[in-house]
């Protein structure tokens, strides 16, 4: 029932990706250091973080690593057979389903962040569409539809809070970022990418250019995201759209944890279906 030019594709292969990653790579290593180390680990909103709640939360994370892993599978099977049949879509949806349950327990487990819950967006709108799929009813406008809201609520809202900060305006905010990722780059974080040598970093901050070129991609980085909110509501050409969200996502992993790269799988992912990618 999917073909190669299917609609659906890219949040089908985002999905099992996304989560296994956010899973298998994040929340079950985090909470096994955790435990073998005896840390104190504070998490805002929740404070000290307690050995019940992170077996909870890493018992939620193994669960997640096996339904990612299961969702791969089906996917796999559902691009691939000639005729999948309407179980594979059922058994996808219903993995889809737990998925979301699974990202957002992570969120009240730990902590609330956008990143995991634009994930858990991309699950559901696996979920509508597996299930269309499975009652002979195909939805693909509906997600699509679902896709364009979340979307573009999701790139307005950033883009216009950034307008609102100073900070943000300045550079500031991406020069902290820069600093930041460099220095724990160098001490040894693999989370991070070393992106600048630390005396040209220094000499940069010194001059005052870093604060210039970041606060002119700061700019950039407002127009861009407020034009993806406006993009995928169709005002843009959609391969324009798909390729502001690779180079802008591409950008904001760079400078990110590696931890952080569910959030853009799923973010292009639900870009290319909200602007029809086929």
């Amino acid at each position: 029932m999917y073909g190669a030019d299917s609609p659906m594709l890219p949040v089908l292969v985002a999905l099992p990706a996304a989560a296994f990653w956010q899973f298998a790579l994040v929340v079950v290593p985090d909470c096994v250091r955790m435990r073998r180390s005896a840390l104190r680990i504070f998490v805002p909103e929740h404070g000290v973080l307690t050995m019940r709640r992170a077996a909870r939360r890493e018992a939620n994370g193994r669960a997640g690593v096996v339904l990612a892993l299961v969702a791969g599978a089906l996917v796999v099977h559902r691009v691939t057979a000639a005729r999948p049949g309407t179980w594979s879509a059922a058994l996808l949806a219903l993995c889809a389903a737990l998925l979301a349950a699974a990202l957002t327990a992570e969120q009240v487990l730990h902590r609330h962040r956008s990143t995991l819950l634009c994930a858990a967006v991309l699950a559901a709108v696996v979920t509508v569409g597996e299930a269309g799929v499975t009652l002979g009813h195909p939805v693909e406008g509906a997600v699509r539809m679902l896709a364009m809201v979340a979307t573009a609520q999701m790139y307005l809202v950033s883009g216009l809070r950034k307008t609102w900060s100073a900070s943000f305006r300045s550079g500031q905010v991406l020069l902290d970022e820069l600093v930041l990722s460099r220095f724990q780059a160098a001490a040894g974080n693999p989370d991070f990418v070393r992106l600048v040598p630390a005396k040209a970093l220094s000499r940069a901050i010194l001059s005052g250019v870093a604060q210039r070129i970041c606060g002119a991609l700061a700019v950039l980085a407002v127009l861009t995201e407020l034009a993806l909110g406006v993009g995928v509501l169709g005002v843009l050409p959609a391969a324009a759209v798909i390729g502001l969200a690779v180079a802008t996502h591409t950008c904001f992993a760079a400078l990110s944890p590696r931890r952080i790269l569910p959030f853009s799988l799923s973010a292009v992912a639900l870009v290319a279906l909200a602007v029809g990618w086929y």
